[in-house]
């Protein structure tokens, strides 16, 4: 009876401890985004500067200030693209991480044809911004590397808010859709209470 008792002991710890391992590597997982403070940001617009060496080049996002973006060796160039492919005046959909004001490129491709806005449907995510000023079909986040500005349609859903009450200064995460002419919002999510 007693080598029973004490398997069923050591039999619960280790399940016990099994359990509390994996939900802390879960937790550190679907955590890391936000304790690592890098946050998601799509970029969209022509290139300006190409800086070989410091791998570093300026995008002219639509209606914003130039935006430097700095490639790594981690950074992906799709459809044949390489960073010495790169030219002046060339359209760019860039995926990066941000921290601190520095962009860092995940994913980096060329448009081919036109500029300004990127291709129709392709996803845009603004993972933390700060909402800057509205109109009434409009609003303009800083994401603070960026200024982006996102349409509103009878489709767009808001959670935690609505737009009449969205103002300035509100915290929030936008998901949306490129029309190929302008941002729409899908989703707007206003962050805190």
């Amino acid at each position: 009876m007693n080598k029973i008792y004490s398997k069923k002991i050591i039999g619960t710890f280790l399940f016990s401890a099994f359990v509390v391992g994996v939900s802390l590597a879960g937790f550190s997982l679907a955590g890391a985004h936000f304790f690592n403070g890098f946050r998601n940001i799509h970029f969209d617009g022509i290139v300006n500067t190409v800086n070989t060496s410091n791998f570093e080049m300026i995008l002219l996002t639509s209606g914003t200030d130039p935006v430097t973006v700095q490639i790594n060796e981690h950074t992906v160039f799709t459809g044949g693209l390489s960073y010495e492919d790169i030219l002046l005046g060339d359209h760019l959909k860039v995926f990066a991480k941000t921290r601190d004001g520095v962009n860092i490129a995940k994913v980096v491709r060329r448009v081919d044809g036109g500029t300004g806005y990127g291709t129709a449907g392709d996803m845009v995510h603004v993972s933390q911004a700060t909402v800057v000023s509205k109109t009434a079909d409009t609003f303009t986040v800083d994401s603070g590397t960026a200024n982006i500005t996102f349409r509103i349609t009878s489709a767009t859903r808001f959670i935690r808010t609505n737009f009449s009450s969205l103002s300035a200064g509100d915290s929030v995460m936008v998901n949306g859709t490129d029309s190929g002419t302008e941002f729409l919002a899908k989703i707007v999510v206003k962050r805190g209470h």
